[in-house]
């Protein structure tokens, strides 16, 4: 049976054993160690400590043992964390995503994509979907209040994104506007949930059948979901060919 678990911090308010833990690297690995190495930006270098410290502990809290010396992950260079091949369960996949101060962390016996926006006043979202949008998002986005166009646009861009992470496919800009997110039906193997909570939004894709299972989530998160599950179609290259030009990014 596929399960899915999942975690949502605030970097700025860390529970007392995760901060105490970014303030040391005693249980990071080599690689780990060495990626740390190649980020100056404090506050990418917190992100990533918070992220492998919280999915440790979801691999903990969720299957056993402790999290700083029983979950080792491996840190490629161009590409996601994953577990070292020696732990108890190696098959399990693991996803992380950041936006700002907030860090997300998904676990899962199966397929797996995650992704985590904040809002950035200085985006025109309607031009950023004009470049990452099918023509029918971008028909349904115009139609709609002025007051709902974000939540509908970041629930677009972080389905997509979700998808793409969970092909190991990494953020490829110029994909975007060949996939066309949809209300999920019985059908779809993978299947998207999304929420909308204090201004973020977030999307985690699995198996249809997975319920998500909360660690440590903030009051009011599980409630904040849609009552509706999403999924993403890859459309032929073909279409919307012309319009295949990029002006924006949303990292």
């Amino acid at each position: 049976m596929a399960e899915v678990a999942l975690a949502l911090i605030n970097s700025v308010l860390l529970p007392p054993e995760l901060k105490a833990a970014v303030h040391s690297i005693d249980w990071l690995t080599d690689s780990e160690r060495q990626k740390l190495t190649q980020l100056l930006a404090p506050r990418r270098r917190l992100q990533f400590l918070v992220g492998h410290g919280l999915v440790r502990q979801l691999l903990a809290a969720q299957y056993g043992g402790d999290p700083w010396h029983d979950w080792p992950l491996d840190a490629p260079t161009n590409g996601p964390p994953c577990l070292l091949s020696q732990t108890r369960q190696s098959g399990l996949k693991v996803a992380l995503s950041h936006s700002a101060a907030w860090v997300a962390a998904a676990v899962s016996n199966s397929a797996l994509g995650l992704d985590v926006e904040t809002p950035n006043e200085r985006r025109s979202l309607q031009t950023m979907l004009g470049s990452i949008g099918t023509r029918e998002e971008q028909v349904t986005f115009n139609a709609i209040a002025p007051s709902d166009q974000a939540r509908e646009f970041y629930r677009i861009w972080t389905l997509k994104e979700a998808w793409l992470k969970q092909r190991h496919e990494g953020l490829a800009l110029g994909r975007l506007p060949l996939l066309q997110t949809r209300p999920a039906r019985e059908s779809d193997p993978l299947t998207a949930r999304v929420w909308h909570f204090r201004g973020l939004t977030m999307s985690c894709l699995a198996p249809a059948e997975a319920k998500p299972i909360w660690w440590n989530a903030p009051s009011g998160l599980e409630e904040s979901e849609l009552p509706q599950q999403w999924a993403v179609d890859e459309l032929p290259v073909a279409y919307g060919s012309d319009d295949l030009h990029i002006v924006a990014t949303c990292a």
